[in-house]
């Protein structure tokens, strides 16, 4: 997503320079993101705000479909963005959560691998796509059903230790 997101932007008729500060609010966003997830992962349950803020990732990428309309590219810029920097900051803290922290280590160097791996294939495969429709839409869906499928997966994770969740007892 963010790797074609200039080109993208451009190929709806922004410019260079707005595209570029699209892309730049993108990533101030991410800062907020990190800042206020931090407060909140500790007063509410981190798996619950990772669901989240998934949810929010692949949700918001599907205003991308109305790109054209600067107040959805604004409302995607502050979701994504938001949501984009939360997710850097919770990986860690879910996993210790949900696995413990005897194998913390092997744990996350197996995730970040797969987070590295898809960051890498990811946008290959956005551009073959854009190459062969000459339109991201496919690409966009496929990523916001990943991010939806993403929240799906942490939701159905039980805690370290096996205890399974009492409905009504988390927030979100």
């Amino acid at each position: 997503m963010i790797q074609h997101f200039v080109l993208f932007l451009k190929d709806q008729g922004y410019t260079a320079t707005a595209a570029a500060r699209f892309f730049a609010a993108v990533q101030v966003a991410s800062l907020g993101g990190r800042v206020v997830v931090g407060y909140m992962a500790d007063r509410f349950s981190k798996a619950s705000t990772m669901v989240l803020f998934y949810f929010l990732i692949g949700t918001s990428i599907l205003l991308l479909s109305m790109a054209h309309q600067p107040a959805s590219l604004w409302m995607f810029v502050a979701l994504f963005g938001f949501s984009m920097g939360a997710d850097y900051m919770l990986i860690p803290l879910v996993t210790a959560e949900r696995f413990g922290t005897a194998s913390l280590g092997k744990i996350l160097a197996l995730i970040i691998m797969g987070y590295s791996l898809g960051q890498w294939g990811a946008p290959m495969i956005a551009g073959k796509i854009f190459d062969a429709r000459h339109s991201y839409d496919l690409a966009w869906k496929i990523m916001a059903a990943s991010g939806t499928l993403g929240a799906a997966a942490i939701y159905a994770m039980q805690p370290h230790g096996g205890k399974m969740r009492r409905p009504g007892k988390e927030l979100l």
